[in-house]
């Protein structure tokens, strides 16, 4: 691992020289920079690519520092942190009880899949309450029969609907924090049933329902940024 300096601040960097043209960086969660890069180019070379990002990079890793560390060891459920075990026991469930998240799995890959089946889960249940809830309220304004609820971690939304199919599909990180949250995304999904688009008609039903929509989703967006899940 090398080290750059960018702006008084010691940035560690991995080369990775491939038979390509162009270089690429990747800033990695744990904090240092990957580049990728022909196996001819000069350390000074990779250097001058790299403080041409500078602002991009220093603002990546000041993020990265910024999130909350929570760790294998812990769990968010619905904005609280709980106990996280992993047993090496070739389960196939991740089951919370007891206020412990049990992941039946050691392997990291394994164990990833088994946590977000159980936030999937957890988020189409939460969707299920909000129409037990307020199923007749938004029956009046929303076709809700046949509707199709899946959920799918998803890294650039927190919801989707495919109004014609009648599928609305929501990320499996909505189970970390708090159901206001998932509830403000679900009935923005839910208003893609009869609007497209995000035009003032839009917002305009949207708001009739969640009155607090745009507050909560800058919240949410903040807390997708600053939250290590």
């Amino acid at each position: 691992m090398e080290e750059i300096v960018l702006s008084s601040r010691k940035v560690p960097y991995q080369i990775i020289r491939k038979t390509i043209k162009n270089s690429y960086l990747r800033i990695k969660p744990q904090g240092f920079l990957q580049i990728t890069t022909n196996r001819r180019t000069s350390v000074s070379g990779i250097e001058d690519f790299i403080r041409k990002n500078e602002t991009r990079v220093l603002y990546e890793l000041d993020r990265i520092q910024m999130k909350k560390p929570v760790t294998s060891q812990t769990a968010l459920i619905f904005g609280s942190e709980f106990p996280c075990i992993r047993e090496d026991a070739g389960g196939k469930k991740a089951i919370f009880q007891n206020g412990v998240l049990t992941v039946g799995q050691k392997d990291p890959q394994k164990a990833q899949k088994l946590i977000e089946d159980f936030y999937g889960t957890l988020v189409a249940e939460g969707c299920k309450k909000v129409l037990s809830q307020k199923g007749e309220m938004l029956s009046g304004t929303f076709p809700l029969e046949g509707l199709v609820l899946k959920t799918q971690r998803m890294k650039s939304q927190f919801g989707s609907c495919q109004a014609k199919k009648r599928i609305i599909k929501m990320n499996t990180v909505l189970g970390r924090f708090d159901p206001m949250y998932l509830e403000a995304i679900f009935l923005h999904e839910l208003v893609h049933l009869r609007i497209a688009n995000h035009g003032a008609d839009f917002y305009r039903l949207l708001l009739s329902f969640v009155p607090e929509y745009r507050r909560l989703r800058r919240e949410l967006n903040q807390l997708a940024k600053t939250t290590e899940v």
